[in-house]
């Protein structure tokens, strides 16, 4: 799935270097939305949500092992239960990574700068999560994350 969104993203480009707008273009809002670009319109970068997944599938595939732990009689309790808690974590230091570190908020900041839409695609489509996740900053904030800097500014 992650190819399918860089093949989209290459096409994106393609389309918009020939329709003359590049510089200004938007992946996923009009008229680079619809089928074509159908990861885009869900995602706002959909390529990390699925490098996120496979990253989580080895997390996935660790469990056995993991349970495994868990018949072993002399175990203690601590180590059964922080096996787990480390696998949480992990994910989450994936998806921080994703998001925070390398990935997402970096993009994002040149992207608010550089394309005038990008701030109305960020007001109606989530940064990673393809699906509605109640109680989850989708950050559908216009601007973000430049917008945290410029309050700082204004404080």
């Amino acid at each position: 799935m992650e190819n399918i969104c860089d093949l989209q993203m290459r096409r994106f480009r393609q389309i918009a270097k020939q329709n003359g707008d590049a510089e200004t273009a938007v992946i996923g809002y009009t008229p680079y939305n619809g089928w074509r670009f159908i990861m885009w319109t869900k995602s706002r970068h959909p390529n990390y949500f699925f490098e996120w997944m496979c990253w989580n599938s080895i997390i996935l595939m660790a469990i056995p092992s993991a349970l495994d732990l868990l018949a072993i009689e002399s175990a203690s309790l601590i180590a059964r239960f922080g096996i787990f808690v480390m696998f949480f974590y992990l994910s989450r230091t994936f998806y921080d990574c994703l998001i925070y570190w390398t990935g997402a908020e970096p993009a994002e900041s040149r992207s608010v700068k550089r394309r005038p839409l990008y701030k109305r695609y960020q007001k109606i489509t989530n940064v990673f999560f393809p699906f509605p996740i109640p109680f989850f900053n989708h950050h559908l904030t216009p601007g973000w994350p430049l917008f945290q800097e410029e309050e700082q500014k204004n404080k």
